[in-house]
């Protein structure tokens, strides 16, 4: 029993040099300020289809959600462009006239930052979207012109 505990607290310790996910993140260029180079809106449906049945009696339901996306390209680090897509319950827009240019800052879970890095396999993941979609992402902020916001797609169009 002695030796199981010790082999276990061995292997849980910490390993020195161990990145958080913030670290590894920023190999990345995920954070700071991005320029958007442009967007789109989509509608997307989702349908969902549940019954129940017992013998010959049960009942049926089914559930259509219209979700709208903004579809949009930044790019993370020079040379590199990057296209996402999420939906606009993600997004802040915030007007500010210094903005020559739309930019967007990604905001994650803190807690998670400060996580060690063994088991996410961050440090080797080559889709910077499956970080981006993740749980972990708490919102996209956008900062732009006023001027920006009524030229460009950026809120959904009403009928």
């Amino acid at each position: 029993m002695t030796v199981i505990t010790i082999v276990t607290l061995v292997g849980c310790r910490e390993r020195p040099g161990t990145p958080t996910i913030k670290e590894s993140l920023n190999k990345h260029g995920i954070f700071g300020y991005h320029e958007l180079a442009q967007t789109e809106s989509f509608g997307v449906t989702k349908e969902s289809l549940s019954g129940d049945f017992f013998l010959i009696g049960g009942s049926f339901d089914t559930t259509t959600n219209a979700e709208i996306k903004l579809q949009f390209y930044w790019s993370p680090k020079n040379g590199e462009y990057v296209v996402s897509m999420l939906p606009y319950t993600k997004f802040r827009f915030i007007i500010d006239e210094s903005k020559l240019k739309p930019t967007i800052e990604f905001v994650f879970n803190n807690d998670w930052l400060e996580e060690k890095d063994y088991g996410h396999n961050i440090e080797n993941n080559r889709n910077i979207n499956d970080i981006i979609s993740s749980k972990h992402l708490q919102l996209a902020e956008i900062r732009l012109s006023k001027a920006s916001m009524e030229k460009e797609i950026y809120l959904p169009k009403t009928r």
